[in-house]
């Protein structure tokens, strides 16, 4: 499964997306500053199926109950529900695109996992449950590397993690890019003629 540099990038980007304003650079610092809740909420949602790193603490091992009961589609619905029913109390309004984005969020800790290797058993993750049990591994499909659980600094988990960021950090650029376009931007000679 990769690491949370992955996740970390992917919620990032579409956290950047929804609350970042188009303009200039130094307003999407401002408005950083303004929505840090948000952006922290969305790289912690997309990184929250890994909470089960922390069940396997106390058996000495902290991968031993990694990839199942939180790597599932019911669990990622309970926590994508949580957040929307928090998001919407404190900030009433736009219901609807609130549920989509914290969805893509969430799911898309499924999806970078069915596309990473995974060299030890078990293979896959149960996505769909409580539809079925079963997992799911595509190997054809992996474009991020597994990591090396055994120790957590390693020749291996650095490649791992420069490999997602060369396939996650264009997307964020992508997204600063088209925020500096002037779409939405009040236009400075209508600004100067009033």
């Amino acid at each position: 499964m990769p690491s949370p540099i992955a996740h970390s990038v992917v919620g990032l980007t579409l956290g950047s997306a929804w609350f970042l304003p188009h303009g200039r650079p130094h307003e999407w610092l401002a408005q950083a500053r303004t929505h840090w809740r948000g952006l922290l909420g969305c790289v912690l949602l997309s990184n929250a199926p890994d909470i089960d790193y922390l069940f396997g603490i106390p058996s000495g091992n902290f991968n031993t109950y990694h990839q199942y009961g939180t790597h599932t589609f019911g669990f990622v619905l309970a926590v994508v529900l949580g957040s929307w029913w928090l998001w919407n109390r404190y900030e009433p309004g736009k219901a609807r695109a609130h549920l989509l984005l914290l969805a893509a969020i969430g799911f898309s800790h499924l999806l970078l996992d069915l596309v990473t290797g995974d060299t030890g058993a078990p293979y896959g993750i149960m996505a769909l449950w409580p539809f079925t049990p079963r997992r799911i591994y595509w190997p054809d499909a992996a474009i991020f590397m597994d990591l090396d659980k055994g120790s957590v600094i390693s020749t291996h988990n650095l490649n791992a993690g420069l490999r997602e960021l060369h396939f996650t950090l264009p997307a964020l650029a992508w997204i600063l890019v088209w925020k500096s376009l002037p779409f939405g931007r009040p236009d400075r000679t209508t600004k100067m003629a009033k």
